[in-house]
């Protein structure tokens, strides 16, 4: 907290979630702190269509650090949305793997065969998720 406020930690050491829907990039309706957030995360627009949208909508001049700031965010969120792909091939897989060990009655190699899992990434699925 910032100042001379003294409050029990409990009434604001807390964790809130919040859910934005941001719309459709292209959506002409959009307007507001809504269509500028859009504009911001997207991953349907280039750094340049997104600094020309914020100069042009909101009228926000773009230097080169908040246009770094912006493609570096970017960035970040292409990462994030890459690694929850990832991780839902290997949370399906293991899913998949499991039910063929408990349906077929297969080893765990056997179903990581049959699903064509590289040795590389047998190995990395073994660890990962401990299995076989």
């Amino acid at each position: 907290m910032i100042g001379n406020v003294h409050e029990k930690e409990e009434n604001y050491d807390l964790l809130t979630n919040v859910i934005i829907c941001l719309g459709d990039a292209y959506d002409k309706e959009a307007s507001g702190i809504l269509r500028m957030l859009e504009v911001l995360l997207s991953d349907k627009r280039n750094a340049s269509e997104k600094r020309m949208i914020l100069q042009d909508d909101f009228g926000i001049q773009m230097e080169m650090d908040l246009e770094s700031e912006v493609t570096d965010v970017g960035h970040v969120l292409d990462d994030v949305a890459q690694r929850n792909y990832e991780k839902g091939v290997c949370e399906s897989l293991v899913s998949s793997i499991k039910t063929l060990t408990e349906t077929m009655n297969w080893s765990v190699d056997q179903a990581m065969d049959a699903l064509k899992i590289s040795e590389e990434d047998k190995e990395e699925i073994r660890k990962k998720y401990n299995i076989g």
